[in-house]
C-alpha cells in the first residue's frame, strides 16, 4: 500500500480523534492527519520527512503510543551503542532512528530486522527519501508540513502549547498573534514553542503581549524572501565564484598553491555552518542533511575550524 497515492483531506472519525494530539485545520494538518491515520493502521516501516523543528520525532513516539505497539518499549536508537542489543530490547516495541545520516549500514540493519519478529522501524529525515529503501523496504513517506504551510493553524497551536502548562494558562493578545503570523520561523514548530513557553513564564501567568514575545527571543524582523529562483540563484553564484578565480589566478595558477583545497574549503565552510545553524548545531541531523555520515561530518568540521554550540555554529 503506497501512503502517498489517494490521500484526501476529508475529515473522518480517525483523524477528527487525532485533532487533540495533531492540532490544526488547514488543509497542510488535514492532510498529515489522514496519512498519519494510515500509518497507525499499519505496522511497517515509516520514513518521517519534513524541515527541522516540526515535529518528526513527536509524530514518532505518537505512531507508537496510538498504535499497536503501545504496550512495547519505544527506544530512540543511539548510533554510538550496541545495535543487536537495542533491537533485541525494543522487538516488541518501536526504534525511532535519525535517518540516513546514521553511518555504517545502520539503516540496512535496522530495516531489515523490523516486522513481526523485530521492533517498528521509525527513521527521520529532513532531506529528500532515498528511493532505493523506500522500494526495498516497503518504506510509508509521512511528511510534515513546516509552520509556513500552516499559519492558519497558529492561534490553536499556540493556545494547545499553552494548555500543557497548567489549568489556567496566559493567553496570547490579539497584537500577539498578529505578531507570531508576521515572523518568519526556521525552526518551526519547536522554535514558536520554546518562545511561547518562555514568554509564557516571563508573564506570570498573565496575558502573553508581543513585548513578552520579544523578550522572550522571538524573531526580531521578518527576513526579506530570496530573490530569484534558485536556478538564478546558482547561475549568480557560479558567476561569483568563476570572478573570485580569475583574481586568484590573475598571478598565475604557481601563485595559488593547494588552489582545489582552498575553493573547497571556501564553499564548504558557510555550507556546513549554515546546516548547523538550521539543525541548531545537531550534528547527526546536521550530517543528514548534508549526506554524509557524522564521523566525515566531524573530520571537516575539525579541518575548517568550525566548532557546533547549541545555537548553530561558530569559528
Amino acid at each position: 500500500m503506497s501512503i502517498n497515492a489517494g490521500i484526501g483531506t476529508s475529515s473522518s472519525p480517525e483523524t477528527d480523534a487525532l485533532r487533540s494530539w495533531l492540532p490544526g485545520d488547514s488543509a497542510a494538518m488535514r492532510g498529515f492527519r489522514a496519512q498519519f491515520a494510515l500509518c497507525l493502521a499499519e505496522s511497517g516501516p515509516v520514513l518521517l520527512l519534513g524541515e527541522v523543528g516540526v515535529g518528526k520525532a513527536r509524530a514518532g513516539w505518537l505512531l507508537h503510543r496510538l498504535g499497536s505497539r503501545a504496550d512495547g518499549p519505544f527506544l530512540v536508537l543511539d548510533p554510538a551503542g550496541d545495535l543487536g542489543a537495542q533491537i533485541a530490547a525494543a522487538r516488541r516495541g518501536t526504534v525511532l532512528a535519525s535517518g540516513w545520516g546514521l553511518e555504517g549500514g545502520v539503516v540496512d540493519v535496522l530495516l531489515g530486522r523490523s516486522g513481526a519478529d523485530g521492533p517498528r522501524v521509525l527513521l527521520t529525515a529532513e532531506g529528500e527519501a532515498k528511493e532505493e529503501y523506500c522500494a526495498r523496504f516497503g518504506l510509508y513517506r509521512l511528511k510534515l508540513p513546516c509552520l509556513a504551510e500552516r499559519a492558519e493553524d497558529i492561534p490553536v497551536l499556540c493556545a494547545h502549547l499553552l494548555a500543557d502548562l497548567s489549568a489556567e494558562p496566559p493567553v496570547l493578545t490579539a497584537g500577539a498573534l498578529d505578531w507570531i503570523a508576521s515572523r518568519a520561523w526556521p525552526g518551526n514548530v519547536r522554535q514558536l514553542r520554546d518562545c511561547v513557553l518562555r514568554a509564557a513564564l516571563l508573564s506570570g501567568g498573565r496575558m502573553i503581549d508581543v513585548a513578552l514575545l520579544a523578550d522572550a527571543g522571538g524573531p526580531a524582523t521578518t527576513p526579506a524572501p530570496p530573490q530569484g529562483t534558485a536556478a538564478e540563484v546558482g547561475e549568480n553564484f557560479a558567476e561569483a565564484l568563476a570572478r573570485w578565480l580569475d583574481v586568484m589566478l590573475a598571478g598565475g595558477a604557481a601563485s595559488v598553491p593547494e588552489l582545489h583545497a582552498r575553493v573547497i574549503a571556501a564553499v564548504e565552510r558557510p555550507l556546513i555552518e549554515r546546516v548547523l545553524a538550521l539543525t541548531e548545531g545537531n550534528q547527526l541531523r546536521a550530517a543528514g542533511l548534508l549526506g554524509l555520515n557524522r564521523n566525515t561530518l566531524r573530520k571537516r568540521m575539525s579541518e575548517l575550524g568550525i566548532e557546533s554550540g547549541r545555537k548553530g555554529a561558530r569559528r
